[in-house]
Formats: C-alpha cells, sequence, structure tokens
C-alpha cells in the first residue's frame, strides 16, 4: 500500500506528533526534576501514548516514524517496568505498614 495520504491528514497528524513529543518532553523532565510515583506514571502513560501513535503513524506509512524511536522509547519504558512495580506494591502494603509500626 504506497497510497498517498490527504494533504488535511497528513499536516494534523505532522502536527499531533510534535505535540506529542512536547508533552512527552515535558513528563520526561517532571519526572527528572522531581522523580515521585506520580511523575514515573504520568511519564510511562505519556510514552504510551507516544508509542501507539507512532504504531498507527507506521501503520499509515507515514515518514518520520522510525523504528528508531520506538525502540527507544520501549526501552525507556521497560527500565521503569520494576520500578513501577515496587511503587504499587509499597502502595498496597502501607496500610499494612502502619498498622504494624
Amino acid at each position: 500500500m504506497n497510497r498517498e495520504l490527504p494533504a488535511d491528514l497528513a499536516r494534523h497528524l505532522a502536527q499531533l506528533l510534535k505535540r506529542t513529543r512536547r508533552r512527552y518532553r515535558k513528563r520526561l523532565d517532571q519526572c527528572q526534576a522531581h522523580f515521585s510515583v506520580t511523575a514515573v506514571h504520568e511519564l510511562r502513560v505519556e510514552t504510551r501514548r507516544t508509542l501507539a501513535l507512532l504504531e498507527l503513524l507506521t501503520t499509515l506509512h507515514f515518514p518520520g516514524a522510525g523504528n528508531k524511536a520506538r525502540r527507544n522509547l520501549k526501552r525507556r519504558l521497560d527500565v521503569f517496568d520494576e520500578l513501577r512495580d515496587t511503587q504499587v506494591e509499597i502502595d498496597l502494603l502501607q496500610p499494612w505498614l502502619e498498622r504494624f509500626s
């Protein structure tokens, strides 16, 4: 399938990619500045949104939706897997910790 995208759609997707990149960078900066449960969660959510958009762009054969960006984002997401699991476990155990302290 090597069809051209309508100009309006291509322009919209390009703008969406730019906004998504900006939101991702903002969440990354927030996470680096203030490393918290909320910051990690929001960064992971934004990473997943960005990956979903890149997958859509790849399916539509949109130029610039390269595999390198998806690999980097997936790797960064994987880095936080164990940390996020630990944060969730701590939240679940917090009432018990207070009870037995």
